[in-house]
C-alpha cells in the first residue's frame, strides 16, 4: 500500500494567511483579482483541489458572513495547511473533505512526480489506476455524493484545478451542476487532460452542456469572451447565460 510522503514545506502554509490578508501580488494567478465579481456574500462555494488553501482562504472572505466553502483536497498535508489556516484565522465558514472529486466514491490512488530538489510535488499529482506506481492512497467521492452528504441545497461557485482530472470531478456532479448551474473556474490544459484520454475541448463542451454557459478568460483584470482572447490562456470561467434555464 503506498504510503504518504511528506512533501510539505512549512512556508506553505503561509499562503493562505497572505492571501486573506494583503492585496494579492503578482505570484498568485490574475483569476484571484476577479472573484469579487463571481463571488457574494451568502454564496456556497467549492475549491476543488484546494492545495495549501489560496482560493480557500479568498473565498471565505468573500463569502462571509453567511456563506460556505467546501475545500477539497486529497493530500494529508496539503489538506492540514488549510486547516491550520482556519484554527489561526478563526473562520467558521470553511469544512476541509481530504477527498479528490471523481466519477465515483471509494479508494483511490494518486501519482506525484518530484521536482528537482527530489521532493514529491503535489501540484502536479495527479489520480493513477496504479497502485504500484501511487505515492498515496486517498479517498474518492463525487460532486453529486458531496451535495447529498454535506446536505447542501445551493451551489453558487465551483473552482476546480486537479491537474488534468477536470472531466471526471465534473462528470461525477453532473446533476448537481445541472440544477444549480454555479459559475465555475476551470484549469483546463491539454498536457493534463491527456493523461485522462480527453482534450480541452471535450472538457470545454461538457461543462457547456450542462448549463448554456458562455465561457471567459482573464487578461489583465477584465473578463473576456474566450473567443476574441489571446491564445496560451489555461484558466477558463464559465458563466451561466442568465437568458436560459440550463440543458434543454
Amino acid at each position: 500500500m503506498p504510503s504518504k510522503v511528506g512533501i510539505f514545506h512549512p512556508l506553505r502554509s503561509l499562503l493562505p494567511w497572505v492571501a486573506r490578508k494583503t492585496t494579492i501580488g503578482p505570484w498568485f494567478e490574475p483569476e484571484i483579482k476577479i472573484l469579487n465579481r463571481l463571488v457574494k456574500p451568502g454564496d456556497t462555494v467549492m475549491d476543488v483541489g484546494a492545495n495549501v488553501g489560496v482560493y480557500t482562504s479568498v473565498l471565505s472572505r468573500l463569502v462571509a458572513p453567511s456563506g460556505h466553502v467546501v475545500a477539497y483536497e486529497p493530500i494529508h498535508e496539503s489538506a492540514e495547511s488549510i486547516r491550520r489556516f482556519i484554527r489561526v484565522s478563526g473562520v467558521t465558514n470553511v469544512v476541509v473533505r481530504e477527498v479528490g472529486l471523481s466519477t465515483r466514491s471509494g479508494p483511490g490512488y494518486l501519482a506525484a512526480p518530484r521536482d528537482f530538489s527530489g521532493r514529491l510535488d503535489d501540484q502536479q499529482a495527479h489520480l493513477t489506476d496504479r497502485e504500484r506506481s501511487a505515492d498515496y492512497a486517498i479517498e474518492l467521492s463525487t460532486l453529486d455524493d458531496e451535495m447529498r452528504m454535506l446536505d447542501l441545497t445551493r451551489l453558487d461557485f465551483v473552482k476546480c484545478d486537479v491537474e488534468g482530472a477536470e472531466f471526471e470531478a465534473f462528470r461525477g456532479g453532473a446533476r448537481s451542476l445541472s440544477q444549480f448551474r454555479p459559475t465555475i473556474l476551470a484549469e483546463i490544459e491539454s498536457q493534463w487532460t491527456m493523461r485522462y484520454g480527453t482534450t480541452t475541448d471535450e472538457v470545454m463542451r461538457y461543462i457547456q452542456s450542462l448549463g448554456h454557459y458562455r465561457i471567459y478568460v482573464v487578461e489583465g483584470a477584465e473578463l473576456i469572451p474566450a473567443a476574441a482572447a489571446r491564445e496560451a490562456h489555461r484558466n477558463f470561467i464559465f458563466i451561466p447565460d442568465p437568458g436560459t434555464n440550463g440543458p434543454s
